[in-house]
């Protein structure tokens, strides 16, 4: 890509033709000119391929990458992100959001203030708030997180990271020195979103801008993030050792050991990772201490009940049943 550019967006795209042109020409509409659009589409079925290469042979800031292999979402992030150019900053994209006029203008002023005072190669993401609208366009809530139980957490944030996720990708931007940590993926990783909120808080910076910077739409086709919080919530409180729950927790388990061995791998003077370290080493006991690590290391959830039954699955669960889990993507 010879083009510079300030930013590079980069979309993720499958079946998308239903409300894929909206998204586009939001981005078109940007009062920044000076980014880069990357798409890889994840084998569609319908026309969103001849939407892409059509709008792609109009605009050379509009690139394709080749999809022949079904990834997945989070595959087709890690995908985008190992294969997009070098640039100061990126841009998660959902095929089926809308974009604020000034999002990019806001987002990249906000995070040159908050990383001012850090040195450039310090991994560093910015999220923000998000409005939720229907399939029409129309407004459904004005703010998403003041619907969920997902905040961003200013204090310690790798604590809560480390078993609840509050970032939403789709709202997500984030620096070069970031990519280069996060991508690839690990299998372990749980989603795109957490495994690079994961990353940023354990190596790096992670802010939060409280604006709804992206207009977040909810359709029958894609996994509304709510409904996944409620049924994980019903889970646990009707079979709080149970199967269902005992998986998730396992995938945290597995997920945070990927955490620690790509920190010391690629970062191994993060200050973080003795408490990595020893967290996972009290988790993969299980039992007393795994409760014990979790209290010390202050690894907890954003309210009290739902802390109090993640420390009850700690307690209950077995090392060898853990080890047996296999890691696996929602």
């Amino acid at each position: 890509m010879s083009l510079s550019a300030a930013a590079v967006i980069l979309l993720a795209t499958r079946n998308g033709e239903r409300f894929l042109r909206a998204q586009l020409d939001s981005i078109l509409s940007q009062t920044r000119s000076d980014w880069r659009l990357v798409v890889r589409d994840d084998s569609s079925e319908d026309t969103t391929p001849a939407i892409l290469k059509a709008l792609a042979s109009q605009d050379r800031r509009i690139s394709i990458l080749p999809g022949n292999e079904r990834l997945g979402s989070a595959g087709n992030f890690s995908r985008l992100m190992s294969a997009a150019p070098a640039a100061p900053h990126y841009f998660f994209c959902d095929q089926d959001d809308v974009w604020p006029q000034d999002r990019l203008e806001r987002m990249l002023e906000t995070f040159a203030v908050r990383n001012a005072d850090a040195p450039t190669e310090t991994p560093a993401l910015l999220h923000t708030d998000l409005r939720l609208i229907d399939s029409n366009g129309a407004e459904i809530a004005p703010s998403m997180h003041q619907l969920v139980a997902a905040r961003h957490a200013e204090e310690d944030p790798l604590g809560l990271l480390l078993a609840q996720n509050f970032v939403t990708g789709c709202s997500v931007m984030f620096n070069d020195a970031l990519r280069r940590l996060a991508a690839p993926f690990p299998a372990e990783a749980i989603n795109h979103d957490w495994w690079l909120a994961l990353i940023a808080a354990a190596a790096g910076r992670i802010h939060y801008l409280d604006e709804a910077l992206v207009d977040h739409r909810r359709h029958d086709s894609n996994t509304n993030r709510i409904s996944r919080d409620s049924r994980w919530t019903v889970k646990v409180l009707s079979d709080p050792i149970g199967n269902p729950a005992r998986r998730r927790l396992f995938r945290r388990l597995a997920q945070s050991a990927a955490l620690e061995a790509r920190l010391a791998q690629r970062a191994p003077e993060c200050p973080e990772l003795p408490r990595l370290q020893a967290w996972n080493a009290a988790s993969k006991q299980g039992g007393f201490a795994a409760l014990r690590a979790a209290i010390r290391q202050d690894v907890r959830l954003q309210d009290f009940p739902r802390t109090a039954l993640f420390y009850c699955q700690l307690l209950t669960c077995r090392p060898a049943a853990a080890r047996r889990a296999t890691p696996g993507r929602k």
